[in-house]
Formats: C-alpha cells, sequence, structure tokens
C-alpha cells in the first residue's frame, strides 16, 4: 500500500493511501519503502523525508540499497 499524501496517491480516485504506512514513515524513517498496490503508478520514485518510495507494481527493477 502506498503512503498518504504520496505522489502515487494521485494515480488512483478509489485507493487512497495509508494513515498507517505514513505514520511509519515519519517516526520510523526507514531508508526504503516498497509499495505496489497502484499499477498505474509503477516506476514511481519519491523522497518523503529521508525515506526512498518506490511503486515496484508491475514492473522489474533492481534496486540497490
Amino acid at each position: 500500500m502506498h503512503p498518504e499524501g504520496s505522489l502515487m496517491e494521485r494515480f488512483s480516485s478509489f485507493v487512497e493511501g495509508s494513515s498507517g504506512v505514513r505514520k511509519a514513515i515519519d517516526e520510523l524513517k526507514p531508508d526504503l519503502v516498497l509499495c505496489g498496490h497502484v499499477h498505474e503508478a509503477r516506476g514511481i520514485e519519491e523522497m518523503i523525508g529521508s525515506t526512498k518510495v518506490v511503486n515496484v507494481a508491475t514492473k522489474e527493477r533492481i534496486i540497490e540499497v
């Protein structure tokens, strides 16, 4: 599930972003979050604070960590 307030949220009018995922990002500040629920947002990468958020959906990719 993508985080609330993310760029990915704008690609779907019926799948809202998760406030729980956003809260976890804001509080835990992980280096990387992978999501993939919204297929129209596949491949999108964005930063939320210091966290890289990647929608992997149906697009294969290699992510260096």
